[in-house]
């Protein structure tokens, strides 16, 4: 099982056995005995660090991460890590780091916080950003930010003010995304599950990278900027939108969809209302629309208002919602 492990973590699988190995991982990230052998592989991943470049896998020279990296890849939740939310609302401390900061090593606490389906939550960071969160997101932060970058994983939705601070730079991180801003206000879109990852800048300025297959890509933003990656598709857009008049998920439980597939419309509709949305075939599930809710509208006026323009309807079967495509 181990050495199954490292081939995972060194890139040995081809793709179908890598995500099949994912999928496994995923379903049995409570197993103490999963655990256990992470442990096992990472202390002997630490040892390549260390050892001669032809003792290490196969002579290839390994660029091992240190111990406190490897510390942190530990403790973080395996699912995070892969990818996937487990819905628990749990605020509780995640990892003592080690990291260096002016020579010194120094111990950093990191908090994980996530919130439940169909609710929002804020959160105060150490250094007076705010953070509030969506529906089903979850966030892994430190509880006092110790080294010359701030840093935080979100997997989920956040509508952020960054404290203004030049000389600690702050990062968001998801999966193949990160943004960073000096000081700023803007609302950053990455579910795990969901094809797309959207930010939207308010004020200030923002660089978002992305790492796709494509290799990656900077995109610096200015206020009015939103910017979607497709995770299948690798295209990265750049469009505009009217900072003056945008609510986010704060105001009025306020909803936008700018150009996204049905398919990431109807898991953020299951997220905001607790309910299962099925959409029945492939062709609705890629077809995109561009739609904007400030009301607080109820999901069965979200669902009528999208399909009056006749290319879905809508079935209630065993309390579920089931879309249909009619074009």
């Amino acid at each position: 099982m181990k050495d199954r492990f490292l081939r995972y973590y060194f890139g040995e699988m081809g793709p179908e056995e890598a995500e099949e190995y994912r999928l496994w991982l995923i379903e049995h990230e409570d197993d103490p005995e999963l655990e256990k052998i992470m442990a096992e592989a990472f202390a002997e991943i630490s040892e390549l660090g260390t050892a001669a470049p032809d003792a290490r896998r196969g002579g290839r020279k390994w660029l091992v991460p240190l111990a406190a990296v490897l510390l942190l890849c530990l403790c973080l939740p395996l699912s995070f890590l892969l990818g996937r939310k487990s819905g628990k609302d749990v605020l509780e401390p995640v990892v003592a780091e080690l990291t260096r900061s002016k020579g010194q090593l120094e111990s950093v606490e990191w908090i994980e916080k996530r919130v439940p389906v169909g609710s929002t939550d804020t959160l105060l960071l150490s250094d007076g950003s705010q953070l509030f969160l969506n529906s089903g997101s979850r966030i892994t932060y430190p509880k006092d930010f110790v080294s010359s970058r701030r840093e935080i994983f979100i997997d989920g939705e956040v509508y952020a003010r960054v404290a203004h601070d030049p000389e600690h730079p702050f990062f968001i991180r998801s999966g193949d995304s990160r943004v960073q801003v000096l000081g700023t206000t803007f609302n950053f879109k990455a579910y795990g599950e969901d094809r797309c990852v959207e930010c939207l800048l308010m004020e200030g300025s923002v660089k978002m990278t992305i790492d796709s297959e494509k290799g990656p890509r900077e995109v610096l933003m200015k206020p009015g900027n939103i910017v979607q990656y497709d995770r299948r598709s690798g295209k990265v857009s750049i469009g505009d939108f009217q900072p003056a008049t945008f609510r986010s998920f704060l105001d009025g439980k306020s909803l936008h969809f700018y150009n996204l597939t049905m398919e990431d419309i109807a898991s953020e509709l299951e997220r905001r209302f607790g309910v299962r949305i099925v959409v029945m075939d492939r062709k609705l599930s890629h077809t995109r629309f561009f739609a904007i809710f400030n009301n607080n509208e109820s999901l069965d006026r979200i669902l009528q208002a999208m399909s009056a323009g006749g290319r879905m309807s809508v079935r209630r079967v065993d309390g579920d919602y089931r879309l249909y495509s009619t074009k």
